[in-house]
């Protein structure tokens, strides 16, 4: 069993290739950069070390060359583990160091295994030279300056990516219409990864058909022929069931190559990444033929994710927000509607809080208390204060039988006006209670019943006049009847009398007061509604002469 340092800043690196070694029978020791690494190899004595060459405080060069200038560990085997550092020059520098070998990330265990134990097998030195430290610190300098050159690039151009991802991003942050933030997502990834065009498809709810295809980088004529891929094939199964980006290169450029509808221009570099949000998936966004470039990069399938996440969280918020006005919409006119109900019927909706004892008023309640909606009282005893003296203590008894007995209030009662007038009011209540059987609040409606209260007066008012009435046709009708008796004999008498009889002025006096009584008669007839009234005219000297005879 060896003992092996391992010098690699990235973690999960370090611990796999820890896990191979150990499966091995090595003993491992573990550091995080190469300065950590030169301070446990001269304090442990490794039979091997395996290096990283870019970390953070020192780089795989530079501790094999501090490696090679201490004695007591110079002739350790050093081996090389990285991804970066494999161009010829690196690895004619490597040797030159001292580096006995170079495996490239990643590299299957076995390999890695075989490579140790055949170094550990020889003499330790093999392979290693040390180096005349001035022409290695030149070599050094010169590899270390172009790769750092590479890598200024790498994050300018990586920098002027993220900016434009930022712009693009903020811009679908502040976009509420929907489709606009479609349209723009599409032509914006399509500049951003130099494409030659771009497509975005919006698919239903359940995803089985496609909703909605936009197109960036096709002229009209073109635009017209473009289709959607298949939601049965390959490029849409992967994008939209699996959520994942799908990118290929399309040597003889067929759409139908890569499992496309086929009508379309050619296709040769392809890149698709699903519209997604946590909740669903909206759809795709395709960018095809990179232009200078065999294919897309890693790094445009990057940008390409981060602006499709984007615009579907921003198109689904603007989806949220256009359901949110709409409701909002139907809401408050909803609530216009009902407030111009109440009010027509002068209607009000009052709630009363058990726990705060905090009162709360419907616009329309409070016309019915002849106050305006800010002069509504906030409390049970302000309300208290609007209703008359007299009938107070009628509503607290109503209250508390149906707080106590848990049943709805319904009264009737008066309400005193700002300008003393009292005027009828209905109310019912109804209780309610929350989780735990636990009354907390008393929600009621108010009424303005003075019109039917005064109606209903009227009414009892013609109810007993009906009564008179009825009462005085009556008796009408009996006298009515004695006073025909009367009249007829009356003239049965005068015809049976001589002009010249002086009993004949008696006779025709007892003849008059009996008209009298009969015209008497019909008009209380009228008055119990059995008969019509009739206008007639009067001679009123015959009949100021008639009551003074």
């Amino acid at each position: 069993m060896a003992t092996i340092l391992i010098a690699e800043d990235r973690p999960i690196d370090r611990e796999l290739l820890a896990d191979v070694l150990r499966s091995g029978g090595h003993h491992v020791l573990e550091a995080s950069d190469g300065l950590d690494a030169l301070a446990i190899a001269q304090r442990e004595h490794p039979h091997m070390i395996i290096s990283d060459v870019l970390m953070p405080t020192m780089d795989g060069f530079e501790f094999v060359r501090r490696l090679r200038s201490t004695d007591v560990v110079r002739d350790t085997p050093v081996i090389f583990y990285t991804a970066t550092y494999h161009k010829r020059e690196a690895r004619a520098l490597a040797k030159r160091c001292g580096v006995v070998k170079i495996l490239v990330k990643p590299n299957e265990s076995q390999e890695i295994l075989a490579t140790v134990d055949a170094i550990l097998s020889g003499d330790p030195a093999s392979g290693a030279t040390h180096p005349s430290l001035e022409s290695f610190d030149h070599e050094h300098a010169q590899l270390l300056n172009t790769k750092l050159m590479e890598k200024v690039n790498d994050l300018e151009a990586a920098e002027q990516r993220l900016a434009v991802a930022v712009d693009i991003c903020q811009h679908l942050v502040t976009e509420r219409d929907p489709v606009a933030i479609l349209r723009h997502v599409c032509r914006a990834t399509r500049e951003v990864t130099l494409a030659q065009h771009a497509v975005v498809g919006l698919v239903g709810a359940d995803g089985s058909a496609v909703e909605m295809l936009l197109t960036s980088g096709y002229d009209e004529q073109t635009e017209r022929t473009v289709k959607p891929p298949s939601r049965s094939g390959v490029v849409l199964q992967t994008v939209l069931s699996e959520r994942l980006p799908v990118r290929k290169r399309n040597e003889d450029g067929r759409p139908e190559s890569l499992g496309l509808p086929e009508g379309q221009p050619e296709i040769h570099s392809f890149l698709a990444v699903p519209i997604a949000s946590p909740s669903r998936v909206y759809g795709w966004l395709s960018v095809h033929n990179k232009l200078g470039a065999d294919e897309f990069s890693d790094e445009d399938k990057q940008v390409a994710l981060i602006l499709a996440a984007h615009a579907a969280v921003a198109y689904e918020n603007a989806r949220l927000i256009d359901d949110l006005q709409h409701q909002t919409t139907a809401m408050r006119r909803s609530e216009e509607r009902k407030q111009f109900a109440l009010g027509v019927a002068r209607m009000g909706v009052w709630e009363l809080d058990l726990i705060d004892n905090e009162m709360t008023w419907s616009e329309t309640m409070a016309p019915v208390f002849g106050l305006t909606p800010e002069q509504a009282p906030t409390s049970k005893e302000a309300f208290f204060a609007l209703i008359h003296p007299a009938d107070r203590q009628a509503v607290e008894d109503s209250l508390a039988e149906a707080l106590r007995e848990g049943t709805n209030h319904e009264l009737e009662f008066r309400a005193i006006w700002p300008d003393g007038r009292e005027r009828w009011v209905a109310g019912q209540a109804q209780l309610l209670r929350d989780s735990d059987g636990k009354p907390v609040r008393l929600l009621g409606v108010g009424m303005d019943i003075n019109e039917r209260k005064s109606l209903e007066a009227q009414f009892r008012q013609a109810q007993k006049m009906e009564a008179v009435g009825q009462l005085a046709g009556g008796i009408a009708h009996d006298f009515n009847n004695l006073l025909t008796a009367i009249i007829g004999y009356s003239n049965f008498v005068l015809d049976s009398l001589e002009p010249e009889d002086s009993r004949r002025s008696d006779i025709e006096e007892v003849l008059k007061a009996g008209e009298r009584a009969a015209a008497l008669t019909n008009q209380l007839l009228a008055f119990s509604r059995k008969q019509v009234l009739q206008p007639t005219t009067v001679d009123l000297n015959a009949l100021v002469s008639g009551m003074r005879q």
